[in-house]
């Protein structure tokens, strides 16, 4: 139903208050009542489109546990899919739903400064009508006391507010900018859950390399181990180099033994983000693609003033702050209200009735300084809102530039290490042919090998980092979506 039918509504609620000589027939009210209860959730709906956001699904629930196959021992367990588990499944998308659902509420109960506020209220009492005694008068002893009789009443009344000077029309519409800003924080909680899950899941993913680089590292040292062992056998190498090459190869075990910890803790860390209590024993696919192509600093600033969750939500809460000013500010002023009753009352059958029908106004006079505080305490509240919303464009500013710096430091270093490990691979490829005719040392052999394992890598490191850092920027900018429709 739109606003103008919920308004004609009440126009016509009015309309019966004014123009009927008599009381107003229960049904004729009931039925005008029950029409404004179901047309103003249009109202409701409209007042969330004109925000652009979708009204809330209640039956949404952070508890949907959904069967997936890439969890199952064995599986492939992908980013997408990673992403997609985790916000099926994240506390915080809960919490965050819950907050927008009692803002939803807050607009309902804004609502109800424009609907007729009907009171209907039954008594029965009982009471004595003695006189008092005085000068002149029988005493006590001698007047008949009345032993009392019974009185029953029976009244409807209905208000409808008219004009209160912008007071509930400020209180509605920061009551929605209110919910908007919940929305946003929705969105925000979206991004976040999305973050938190990347960088999970790319740090694991970046472990397991480092893992595999490792195991290779042991398999190269025992291949050095044997063969300086072969050679000392035969006279070709020395105690001292079969000493050495047992103490790399003990030394790679060890950092084969940090990085599988390292890989350990991170599976863990991808499994809470994934809201994961056990581990299913999945396993992490190859991230293929990027998330972020390139992007210039002046398109991602800009797309992150605009689309930024937070900023947006920040936006909407220092309008209804501003809302909220005005809605105190008419506190200084009268509300003129529409009113009208229906009673019945008397002490036997038939009762008598009477109704009645009439503006009144309402003026807060003098109330303790009550509204002059309520005025200074939504001015604070704004100035507060604008003090948040730039300090926040300035955290916004620092997430985008230093998101883009560590994606061109990441690029840079990707490109570098690739050449660093081809010159490696070819310096112990020489290295190792001079060793086995005796022009080279283990020493240089070892040096070689780490040479080649470090930049291998760094080789790693850098390319999960860059994708790191494109998470970061997404989120920043704003477009940290899984899919075009949101959370």
């Amino acid at each position: 139903m739109s606003r103008n039918r919920c308004k004609g509504l009440l126009d016509a609620g009015r309309f019966a208050l004014r123009g009927r000589s008599g009381g107003i027939p229960p049904g004729w009210l009931a039925a005008l009542l029950g029409g404004l209860a179901l047309g103003c959730a249009g109202v409701r709906e409209g007042m969330w489109a004109e925000h652009g956001l979708p009204a809330p699904d209640a039956s949404w629930s952070a508890e949907t546990v959904r069967v997936e196959p890439e969890l199952a021992p064995g599986g492939r367990l992908s980013l997408d899919a990673a992403c997609r588990i985790a916000l099926d499944r994240h506390p915080d998308l809960a919490a965050s739903r819950g907050t927008l659902e009692a803002s939803d509420a807050r607009v309902r109960l804004a609502l109800a400064a424009y609907l007729p506020q009907v009171q209907v209220s039954n008594g029965w009492t009982r009471s004595t009508s003695n006189p008092s005694s005085g000068a002149g008068s029988a005493s006590a002893s001698e007047t008949a006391w009345d032993d009392g009789e019974d009185g029953v009443s029976v009244a409807a009344g209905v208000d409808q507010l008219v004009l209160d000077f912008g007071a509930a029309r400020s209180g509605r519409r920061a009551a929605a900018h209110e919910a908007a800003a919940a929305a946003h924080d929705l969105e925000a909680a979206f991004a976040g859950a999305l973050l938190e899950v990347r960088e999970a899941f790319l740090t694991h993913a970046a472990d397991r390399a480092l893992t595999e680089a490792s195991e290779a590292t042991v398999a190269a040292f025992v291949r050095r181990l044997t063969e300086a062992t072969r050679l000392h056998e035969v006279g070709r190498a020395t105690a001292a180099d079969v000493a050495k090459a047992r103490v790399d190869l003990g030394t790679a075990r060890l950092d084969l033994t940090r990085s599988r910890s390292a890989s350990g803790r991170s599976r863990l860390r991808l499994n809470r983000s994934m809201g994961l209590e056990e581990d299913p024993g999945y396993e992490v696919a190859d991230v293929e693609g990027t998330l972020l192509g390139e992007i210039g600093a002046a398109e991602a600033v800009a797309q992150a003033r605009e689309s930024h969750p937070g900023l947006r939500a920040a936006r909407e809460r220092m309008i209804a702050a501003e809302e909220g000013v005005r809605s105190a500010r008419a506190g200084y002023f009268p509300s003129l209200l529409l009113g009208g009753s229906y009673a019945w009352s008397g002490s036997r059958l038939p009762l008598v009735e009477n109704w009645d029908v009439g503006p009144s106004l309402q003026w807060e006079l003098l109330g303790g300084f009550r509204v002059p505080a309520r005025v200074r305490e939504a001015e604070a509240l704004l100035r507060r809102s604008r003090a948040t919303l730039a300090s926040l464009e300035q955290q916004v500013h620092e997430e985008v530039r230093g998101a883009l710096l560590d994606l061109d430091e990441a690029a840079q270093r990707r490109v570098l290490a690739a050449e660093t490990a081809a010159s490696a691979e070819e310096s112990l490829r020489l290295t190792a042919g001079r060793y086995r005719v005796g022009r080279a040392t283990i020493l240089e052999t070892t040096d070689a090998e780490r040479s080649l394992a470090a930049s291998r890598a760094e080789v790693v490191r850098s390319r999960f980092d860059r994708e790191a850092a494109s998470a970061r920027l997404l989120r920043a900018m704003g477009l940290a979506r899984a899919t075009e429709e949101g959370p």
